[in-house]
């Protein structure tokens, strides 16, 4: 026969106070003795020089004609009640809901993102998704 002792019930929570009173009376560690600081006084002869900051409006104003907007148009498989299926589900799911699932429909979807003009011959910086599955892609700059 297995008997549990009531003592052992409490013995965790007993320890736990227990070391939780050792810490608040060592010196340095607790509540008691001596308290380190926080910081330390410094002479202001020896502080340390700050940094001014840039001047953002400037910049904007200097890389604003480099900046274009991108719009694309593509076309997407919307699935059950109107939700697309995800670009990154694999064909063998794809091809799952085609067979078995509600009628699928194509209809043009629209995406919207940034860039840089990143040369004189008119290359294009952009994020990936911005133009992944693209059909169309119209570019525009700060000047039209």
């Amino acid at each position: 026969m297995h008997r549990i002792y009531p003592f052992k019930r409490w013995a965790g929570p007993v320890a736990f106070v227990a070391i939780l009173a050792a810490i608040a009376v060592l010196p340095g560690i607790g509540f008691t003795g001596a308290r380190s600081r926080l910081w330390t006084e410094r002479n202001p002869e020896t502080a340390v020089p700050t940094a001014t900051m840039p001047n953002w409006v400037e910049i904007a104003k200097t890389v604003k004609p480099a900046v274009v907007n991108i719009t694309t148009k593509m076309a997407a498989e919307s699935g059950p009640a109107g939700q697309r299926l995800p670009r990154q589900m694999p064909e063998e799911f794809k091809e799952f809901f085609k067979r078995f699932g509600p009628p699928q429909e194509r209809h043009p979807m629209m995406g919207r993102g940034s860039g840089f003009i990143i040369n004189t011959q008119g290359y294009i910086l952009t994020n990936n998704h911005v133009v992944d599955e693209a059909t169309e892609v119209d570019v525009k700059v700060s000047d039209r």
